[in-house]
């Protein structure tokens, strides 16, 4: 029950942004984290409602539980290009594009036939989020 009502949350928070209304997209989001922390996006969303809002700090530990779940599925399966990715994009939010390269090329070279981390480095898509506008106004 406590999934289903989290993910409702979720859904009522992504229309709140939309709306531009990011107060009612953190309380929803605030709620869904308690529901159910594992949830990446929740973490993700909830740092995003925050920093729109100018609330760096809540911003920061939104992207720090993230990073947290993120070094958790690493450590479950270092070779998900997909865990590797949300990682590197979390990084870059906490404005930590230092690390992020460094996993990008550990990535790169531990899984040299791994099509999504291959292309990824050879679109240069790191250095395309770092300097993405709609990127930026939510990095730390």
């Amino acid at each position: 029950m406590s999934r289903v009502e989290a993910a409702n949350l979720s859904s009522e928070a992504d229309f709140a942004m939309q709306m531009k209304d990011f107060a009612r997209a953190e309380k929803a989001l605030a709620r869904a984290v308690q529901l159910d922390p594992r949830i990446l996006v929740y973490w993700l969303d909830l740092g995003v409602s925050r920093r729109k809002q100018g609330n760096v700090e809540g911003a920061r530990t939104a992207y720090q539980k993230a990073l947290g779940i993120c070094e958790e599925q690493y450590r479950q399966n270092a070779k998900d290009s997909n865990v590797i990715l949300a990682q590197i994009r979390v990084l870059i939010l906490l404005n930590k594009a230092s690390d992020a390269k460094k996993l990008l090329e550990k990535a790169r070279q531990d899984l040299p036939n791994d099509r999504e981390i291959q292309s990824f480095w050879k679109a240069k898509m790191l250095d395309q989020m770092l300097v993405d506008p709609e990127l930026k106004q939510y990095i730390l």
